[in-house]
């Protein structure tokens, strides 16, 4: 490839690619000095030129934009912040070069939170800070923004990145709307004399600003350039990118679709290239799909099946010609069955789940199953930085259905979706539909997996469907003999991955061994096993309201459940990680074995709470009235008691250790909502939709399954048999990376960075603030514009800063291998080593561990993602159920004897506050702690965050985010 003098080739030759570009900052490839960009220059002449010749620059290239006729198939970079009309054919809208106009800015500034928005204490974002002086594409609401970063900002949403807009004004957007970063586009200092005002204020900023925009559209040029490259040669790119099976998704990232442009006579910078390929991909929202969560950083794309595409691009059209004829058939068969089929359900009198007859006297047609394929594909939550194909086709269905409200904004689409489709039979009344809603976020975070290489032992190669014959190191177990174990855990708990025993020291009475045992699944399954590959794709078991997706099956694996063999007192193997604990709390020394235990006690943890004398912190139930006697359990042996008071004794030991380090965490009520009864076989699971393709009547489903609602306080995770346990898992898990960082076995670890803030007396303070078990306030947090960020993956042994946990030693999940696919990783590994160490001569350099650093490295980039992707759809399913009870409570369809949905008040407190521009109200972002849902007040003037406030619930708007409207009483 041709050498490039243009900034971006500077940038390119800087870094080989442009993944590697949004993960590492590259020296800044400027030519001119810092002086020579203004920052300094005194005089006014010497101030005044390079602002002429910047406004003489933008003002010729307006002029060239406003003349060009834009062409259907290609478009400049620039157009890229206009807002589409998709009904009819148009040209599309220019913007100057200057950017988008101030009003658009605030306009997508003030633009509700999206489906993926909720928790109010949940930050964004990851360790690492975007670099000052970073070129930075921003996507929101169907506009695209040029900047450049500037820094963080802190506001009541926590913090954000500060850019400079091409407007020349300061703004800070959200860190998951930057799509693009380009490190090094400009120097640090320069972005220094810009100033963090929104406007500047001194001749100096404004010469600084304006050399800034200078370099913002040289690059903007060179875009244009490329886009117009990419553009003119598309016609067959989703052709070459597309799955051959015409009904499959294909994922693929930015650089692999840009090689269908490597050509010999390519003149333009790689980095150009891949950028322009990422514009193309990103505007073309029928064909490609670009990653829900963490495009930045993966720089992926979901191909659409060409059934789908095909799909969209027929309804879109049929929207266009003959006045819609086609779709507003459809529409008016489909009104009058709704309406029959709202009669068919009210004159049921069955309150269970249940599928009620009907006499539609209709059978679909071929078209009238495209269509609802299409509102069924359309049933998907997406971010606002990249426009929805199905939005506008959608809407006029709906619209001519009278299922939207015009004066409502922004409008519940995704709510009065599900309610066609539940009309129509696609849909149950109890389908899961925060699970539908998520689906492509699902695709997405699906690992491309390759088959590994098969350990070293035993000696012969196991296939994708061998097991282990028999145990890799029976030789090398310990056995603990009759020591007693004790597994404590839920009553409801069915994966049993550990337990714990506490050991005496004769010649140290002010030191303990604590022995956490954890289940060893690894005795059975090798990582080659087909059963491993399905566990690296589902990552851990889904603990759903309607029942449990495990993550190994309970039919082959129940049997390492700890406990299994309790009643026979049959040996049991497990991976044991033991540590001393001294009077400060300090671990002081630490063994890692494979071992054997016989003698397994299983206890709950109220059980052991009652036992101790502790409070114990149940489960709350507030739409039951209080049990008039307390909760039986079941008795623990005397013979146990002083061992369990030991452990509580150690365990506390561990705690104050941690409160005296200065770190501090919150705890959020949460509610937690499960069905009664499983649903009839005969009847469609949550889990599941009808077959469109195969439907031939619509169906009509009724009743709805019994539900419980329950609420977990927090202080019922910082005391009693729960915190106790918790300490020594956390203990497991850092003698596990000591064991790593001591005999040089690659681990993936957890890292949390320390809080981040405007004020860092405010963190101080809140530090001081905090209690005996390290929790503060999280409303006075929020006040402070204090965040932690959200913990990610590595290989290094990093700090973990809410737990205490310094650098060097580190943190690796090890104690519900089960359950967690990255816990089962760190088996095989420790295991590999503790083998390798007994027979060094067999084991040599190259043997000694499963997994090498480079596969490490990708899959704990894996699991970051699939840990955030878990995070957001529990909260998402979280949120639809707790919101599906209480909008039937409120419909008087669920009776509740302890709570009168007509007179009930609860007290909020809001968390996050924002002004809605177009309404001009303020919303506040507010916890009911009582039920642990955030509900929405809106006023005409602000609350102060934290402030404590009694409310009603006036109403819940349905979809799978559904939305708590309180009403301040």
């Amino acid at each position: 490839m041709q050498r490039s003098s243009s900034k971006l080739g500077q940038l390119y030759h800087s870094v080989s690619s442009l993944g590697s570009l949004q993960r590492r900052t590259v020296a800044s490839q400027s030519s001119n000095s810092f002086c020579a960009h203004g920052a300094v220059l005194s005089r006014k002449d010497k101030l005044m030129e390079p602002i002429r010749g910047f406004l003489e620059e933008t003002a010729q290239a307006r002029v060239k934009d406003e003349r060009t006729v834009v062409r259907r198939g290609g478009t400049g970079v620039l157009d890229r912040a206009a807002n589409w009309v998709h009904a009819t054919p148009m040209r599309k809208r220019r913007i100057p070069p200057q950017g988008i106009p101030q009003q658009s800015v605030e306009k997508i500034l003030s633009v509700p939170s999206d489906v993926f928005d909720d928790d109010a204490f949940n930050t964004e974002l990851g360790d690492q800070m975007l670099p000052k002086g970073s070129f930075l594409e921003v996507r929101r609401n169907n506009a695209v923004i040029h900047a450049v970063a500037m820094g963080p900002y802190y506001s009541g949403r926590g913090r954000q990145i500060h850019t400079l807009t091409t407007t020349g004004e300061a703004i800070p957007f959200n860190d998951a709307d930057v799509m693009l970063c380009v490190p090094g586009f400009v120097e640090e200092r320069l972005m220094d004399a810009c100033g963090t005002t929104k406007l500047h204020t001194t001749n100096a900023e404004l010469a600084a600003r304006t050399r800034v925009l200078a370099e913002l559209r040289a690059i903007e040029k060179e875009i244009e350039r490329a886009v117009r490259y990419v553009d003119n040669r598309a016609s067959k790119f989703y052709d070459y990118l597309k799955s051959d099976n015409p009904y499959e998704w294909k994922k693929v990232d930015v650089q692999t679709a840009a090689r269908f442009y490597k050509r010999p006579d390519n003149l333009y910078p790689s980095l150009a290239i891949n950028i322009a390929v990422h514009k193309h991909l990103m505007d073309h929202p029928r064909k490609f799909v670009a990653h829900p969560t963490a495009y930045r950083e993966t720089q992926t794309f979901l191909v659409r099946p060409p059934v789908q595409a095909q799909n969209i691009a027929d309804i879109t059209n049929w929207m266009r010609i003959e006045g819609g004829r086609i779709l507003n058939e459809f529409c008016d068969k489909v009104k009058v069955i709704m309406e029959q089929g709202k009669a068919l359900r009210q004159r049921s009198t069955s309150t269970m789940p249940h599928e009620i007859p009907t006499n539609y006297n209709y059978t679909l047609t071929d078209t009238d199953r495209e269509i609802l394929r299409f509102l069924l594909d359309a049933f998907h939550a997406q971010r606002l930085t990249q426009s929805n194909p199905h939005s506008l086709p959608a809407n006029y269905i709906l619209k001519r259905l009278g299922m939207l409200d015009d004066m409502e904004w922004p409008v519940n689409q995704l709510g009065a979706l599900q309610q066609v489709l539940t009309d129509l039979g696609v849909f149950s009344p109890w389908t899961d539909s925060a699970s539908f809603a998520s689906r492509i976020e699902s695709l997405a975070q699906q690992p491309v997996i390759k088959p590994l290489r098969a350990p070293a032992y035993p000696p012969k190669p196991l296939g994708p469907e061998d097991l282990y014959a028999s145990d890799p190191l029976e030789a090398l177990r310990h056995d603990f003999g009759n020591m007693p174990v004790y597994v404590i855990d839920d009553a409801s708990a069915s994966e049993l991955d550990d337990g714990v025993s506490i050991e005496t020291i004769p010649s140290e009475p002010d030191n303990y061994w604590v022995h956490v045992h954890v289940a060893d699944p690894t005795t059975l399954l090798p990582p080659t096993h087909t059963l491993a590959y399905r566990a690296r794709e589902m990552s851990e078991s889904s603990y759903l309201v309607y029942g449990t997706r495990y993550m190994l099956p309970p039919s082959t694996f129940e049997r390492f459940s700890l406990g299994y063999t309790a009643a026979t007192k049959e040996p049991q193997q497990v991976m044991t990680f033991s540590f001393k604990v001294d009077a400060a709390g300090d671990i002081i020394d630490y063994k890692v074995r494979a071992a054997i235990v016989k003698n397994v006690h299983i206890m709950t943890y109220d059980a052991v709470d009652a036992t101790l004398g502790l409070p114990s912190f149940a489960l709350i139930s507030p739409f039951e009235l209080p049990s008039p006697s307390p909760p039986s359990h079941s008795p623990i042996e005397p013979t146990h008691v002083e061992r369990l008071k030991l452990l509580y004794k150690v365990s506390s030991r561990l705690t104050t250790n941690r409160a005296l380090r200065p770190t501090f965490s919150f705890v959020i009520p949460s509610s937690d909502v499960r069905l009664a009864h499983p649903i009839l076989p005969h009847l469609p699971s949550p889990s599941t939709e009808t077959d469109v393709s195969t439907m031939r009547q619509f169906k009509l489903y009724g009743g709805f399954p019994e539900m419980s609602y329950s609420v977990m306080p927090p202080e019922a995770s910082m005391r009693g048999a729960r915190v106790m346990i918790s300490e020594f898992m956390k203990g497991a898990c850092r003698v596990a990376s000591r064991f790593g960082v001591e005999t040089g076995t690659p681990l993936v670890r957890r890292h949390g960075s320390g809080p981040l803030g405007p004020d860092p007396d405010a963190i101080e303070r809140l530090i001081a603030s905090r209690d005996e078990f390290g929790m503060v306030d999280q409303y006075e947090a929020a006040k402070a514009s204090v965040v932690l960020p959200r913990t990610v993956n590595t290989l290094t042994p990093k700090r973990h800063w809410s737990l205490g946990i310094p650098d060097g030693e580190g943190y690796v999940r090890v104690t519900s291998p089960l359950r967690r696919y990255v816990d089962l990783i760190a088996h095989w590994q420790i295991k590999h080593t503790l083998l390798a160490n007994s027979d060094p001569a067999r084991y040599t350099k190259g043997k000694r561990v499963v997994f090498g650093e480079d596969w490490l490295l990708q899959y704990a980039r894996e699991a970051t993602f699939r840990d955030r992707e878990r995070k957001r759809t529990t909260v998402m399913r979280g949120g639809y159920w707790s919101g599906m009870f209480l909008k039937r409570w409120l419909d008087g369809e669920i009776k509740s004897e302890a709570l009168d949905s007509r007179t009930a008040v609860f007290e909020a407190r809001p968390g996050v506050v924002v002004k809605d521009m177009y309404t001009g109200k303020y919303r506040m972002r507010s916890m009911v702690s009582q039920l642990g849902v955030w509900g929405d007040i809106k006023l005409d003037n602000p609350l102060e965050i934290g402030s404590r406030v009694n409310v009603r619930i006036a109403g819940v708007t349905m979809g799978p985010g559904p939305k708590v409207n309180l009403e301040p009483v």
